[in-house]
């Protein structure tokens, strides 16, 4: 038997189909319709095709639901959802009434049932500001609007006046990326009259508005901006080999990720056949001697970076990182580029012998497993995802003794 909730969910399920006819009807309605479109639709009134016929008046049992429903209809309450009643003879039940149809018969009535008013309002509004600056050409627009939904519809604030500056300032960063493409200016250094880290905190949405690909290298290297230079650090683990400057041997050095690339061509690497890349600080600089091992700090950031240094395929690789999804996921990319890559204590062994330290984790979008993990790696990784209350281990939880016997254990079978 149909239900209140029933309709609501009904209404709910609609929502995108009459998404895209909204946003198809705003991009008409600001350009020149073609001689042979057909004339334009109504969407409204708006019918839910819902089994309605067997409610009745007439049986006690469905009285509660039946005063539910025209309780929360606009028959009742002046918004939402119209019910149309007809009274109606059966030879078995005599005088009894049905429903005979549910609808919406405005766009204000189905968005005050949904509760979407304000988004539905700043969606309008955001995509008239984007067809007013002529931003994107007409055969583009339908598929970016539809591609943006969620972010057309955040409502930015209560004044729908700042929602339409937000578009506004959107469009100026974007106009001035397409006409600059090769600046060479730090982000701050654009000369575009916005909020104080405006672009900054909005790349992504920008960049959506100058290119139809997704971002590259980076935002900054895409447009041919200046990007603050990303400082790859790294250590000598070995005893023998250590890092010398002259007549200094530092604890460490940091380069920029464009001189790193050319590392193999100084005596950085002398005597080292082993690079370790951890993923946390602590680790990092608390590891064990290894001769002959190189450690780098490898956040994910780094990691990303590190895929343009193909002289790494040249050694033994070994990445140690949380056992949690995102660390996994760090991996696999990695692998992806370099499938020598050896995981340090990522293992099931690893997982259950410190579970006590476990505590919760983030998991992935949409529920994702990464696809570059030895069989071992997966058995941890699904192991972490069943646990949903403890799924993250933290490496500096794991004791550097077994650090040790594990890193031996790995060597042995290089």
């Amino acid at each position: 038997m149909i239900s209140y909730e029933e309709i609501e969910n009904n209404a709910k399920l609609i929502f995108n189909d009459y998404i895209k006819y909204t946003i198809a009807q705003i991009i008409n309605s600001n350009t020149i319709a073609k001689a042979d479109e057909t004339a334009e639709v109504s969407y409204f009134p708006l019918i839910l095709h819902l089994n309605s016929n067997m409610f009745t008046d007439s049986i006690k049992e469905k009285a509660a639901i039946i005063s539910e429903i025209y309780e929360n209809s606009k028959n009742e309450t002046g918004t939402g959802y119209t019910l149309d009643i007809e009274t109606i003879r059966t030879r078995s039940s005599g005088r009894k009434r049905v429903i005979k149809r549910i609808y919406f018969l405005t766009e204000e009535d189905y968005l005050d049932f949904i509760d979407k008013n304000e988004q539905v309002e700043a969606l309008k509004q955001g995509l008239q500001v984007i067809i007013e600056e002529n931003i994107l050409k007409r055969e583009d627009l339908e598929s970016w609007s539809i591609a943006h939904t969620d972010v057309l519809m955040t409502v930015t604030s209560d004044n729908f006046e700042y929602n339409s500056k937000f578009w506004h300032n959107i469009c100026k960063c974007a106009k001035w990326l397409k006409e600059n493409p090769d600046s060479n200016l730090y982000i701050k250094e654009i000369p575009i009259d916005v909020p104080s880290k405006f672009l900054e905190e909005n790349k992504s949405i920008i960049h959506s508005l100058v290119s139809s690909s997704p971002i590259h290298i980076s935002f900054e290297a895409d447009h041919g901006l200046k990007n603050k230079p990303l400082l790859i650090r790294f250590r000598s683990l070995s005893i023998v080999n250590p890092i010398t400057l002259g007549k200094a041997t530092p604890e460490e050095i940091g380069l920029p990720i464009q001189d790193f690339a050319h590392l193999t061509q100084t005596p950085f690497l002398k005597g080292i056949n082993t690079i370790l890349f951890i993923e946390n600080e602590m680790p990092y600089l608390t590891f064990p001697k290894v001769e002959g091992a190189l450690a780098i700090y490898a956040n994910s950031s780094v990691l990303n970076a590190l895929k343009v240094c193909e002289w790494l395929k040249q050694f033994k690789l070994v990445y140690f990182g949380n056992l949690e999804e995102h660390s996994y996921n760090n991996l696999s990319s990695f692998r992806s580029y370099f499938p020598n890559v050896f995981s340090l204590c990522m293992d099931s062994q690893t997982l259950e012998f410190f579970s006590k330290f476990m505590v919760k984790g983030d998991i992935l979008k949409n529920n994702a497993i990464p696809k570059h993990l030895t069989e071992d790696e997966r058995l941890a990784f699904l192991a972490l995802r069943l646990n949903e209350k403890k799924n993250k281990l933290e490496q500096d939880k794991i004791e550097l003794e077994y650090i040790k016997t594990a890193l031996n254990a790995l060597v042995c079978n290089f």
